[in-house]
This record gives C-alpha cells, structure tokens and sequence, in this order.
C-alpha cells in the first residue's frame, strides 16, 4: 500500500502511530500490531503475520493520551502485502464496541 498516490478516498485518513492489540475472532490469538493511519470508514496496521483478507479481527486503538478512550471496533481485513518483517494490513470498520 503504497503512500504514493493521488488520494482518491471518500474520508481523509488520519496518521497515527500507536500499539492495536488485536483479537482474532475465530481462533482467540491476541496480539500486538503497530497502528499506521485511521479514517471514518477503516485503518492499516502492520502486524508480524498474516490473517488472510475476510478475518474478523477485535481491534482495540489504545492513544497514549489517556484523556481520550480506546477506539475498540470489529473490524475485517480487505487487502495485506508484505512488507518488512510482516504485513501491512488494510481493515474495513464493521461496528463499533464499547
């Protein structure tokens, strides 16, 4: 997913560079991701493995500001491609968690 391009998205994606714990909802494994950029539709993590694009994953975007609450959201992932020593993950916002 190259940042090289003519943005062309209905919403403006927001940089952020924070830890995403995820859960993956079929088998339960829980781990860490490094948060890339955040929109009102989605957000791209990168993550040291794989989960295949149809994964239900539980994504909870934890700031480092603690005045502001953890985004936790159902989301599914729509595209990956390696990069560096993992994957650069593309997720769709399903709903929202409390």
């Amino acid at each position: 997913m190259s940042r090289d391009y003519e943005e062309k998205r209905d919403f403006h994606r927001m940089q952020i560079d924070c830890t995403v714990q995820l859960r993956h909802m079929a088998t339960g494994e829980v781990l860490n991701a490094e948060g890339r950029d955040l929109s009102a539709q989605g957000f791209s993590f990168h993550a040291g493995r794989s989960f295949g694009p149809g994964a239900i994953l539980e994504a909870t975007v934890s700031p480092e500001n603690t005045l502001v609450r953890p985004l936790r959201a159902e989301v599914e992932v729509v595209r990956e491609e390696p990069e560096g020593q993992g994957f650069l993950v593309g997720a769709r916002i399903r709903r929202m968690l409390d």
